[in-house]
């Protein structure tokens, strides 16, 4: 999940009236911790996402449309390599 949804998602949160006290699910969907992997190394994941729980409730209340969890995760691959050859 993108970190900057999370924070997005908190942001809009505690600053949308009437929201005290809901809980909200704020991620897009779930992979298999090889799937992680492989997507932290820059690489296409083996298998797809599943949703566990729905993120609706979220979408509608607080705004916010997730990224995909694929794209932080490859953006992080790529931050590695220009790391490594820097």
């Amino acid at each position: 999940m993108d970190v900057a949804d999370v924070g997005e998602s908190v942001y809009q949160a505690a600053t949308r009236p009437n929201l005290h006290g809901k809980h909200y699910l704020i991620t897009s969907e779930s992979y298999r911790v090889s799937d992680v992997s492989l997507m932290l190394n820059g690489k296409e994941p083996a298998g797809q996402p599943s949703t566990v729980y729905s993120n609706a409730l979220a979408t509608k209340d607080l705004g916010v449309h997730f990224k995909l969890a694929k794209t932080p995760l490859h953006q992080y691959a790529k931050a590695m390599e220009g790391a490594a050859a820097g």
